[in-house]
């Protein structure tokens, strides 16, 4: 199934790049990517990352509907089904995730879920466009969602901040992820 989705993603690369009047070479520098890359997305013998499928959009001009469209057709290129719930995300979040993931040498496929959380629902006063994402590693959402003091606090205390992951690990363990590198 994974290998039809990238044949499929690799077909969808092409026919936008081709009706965007790019060839390989210059997608590949408009994106900032090596032309070989972009070879092989259109060919379905690599998978987009979160990171490349957004820059992708973005170098093709992609809005709305066809943007999510794309990046969902990338997302199914990955292995782990969760992994799917980043194209929904802002590409920050994807990577502070994977950086995070890497730093702790954690495979991405013990991701179990995914999903994004408006803090106007936790806190009132907070803007409405305020997200956190939540992830959960090894553990079930049955565990429950609710967030340790500190990380609440945090939340409360810095409503400017945009780019939020909280993680949820076996035993009770959390970690707040913020662009500025604050963990919990």
């Amino acid at each position: 199934m994974q290998r039809a989705a990238k044949k499929e993603f690799g077909k969808l690369l092409k026919a936008v790049r081709n009706d965007r009047g790019f060839t390989l070479r210059q997608l590949a520098e408009s994106a900032g990517m090596r032309h070989p890359n972009i070879a092989a997305l259109e060919s379905g013998r690599l998978s987009a990352g979160p990171e490349i499928s957004e820059k992708l959009a973005n170098t093709l001009h992609l809005r709305d509907t066809h943007k999510k469209e794309f990046l969902m057709q990338a997302a199914n290129t990955r292995q782990n089904p969760f992994l799917k719930e980043l194209a929904g995300c802002p590409a920050i979040i994807a990577n502070l995730l994977g950086g995070y993931m890497l730093r702790k040498k954690i495979d991405p496929n013990r991701i179990t879920n995914f999903a994004c959380l408006q803090l106007p629902s936790l806190f009132p006063h907070m803007s409405p466009s305020l997200h956190v994402w939540l992830a959960w590693l090894d553990t079930d959402v049955s565990m429950g969602m609710g967030l340790k003091r500190e990380i609440s606090d945090h939340l409360r205390n810095h409503p400017g901040e945009e780019a939020l992951l909280v993680i949820f690990l076996p035993k009770g363990r959390q970690f707040l992820l913020a662009v500025n590198g604050k963990e919990f």
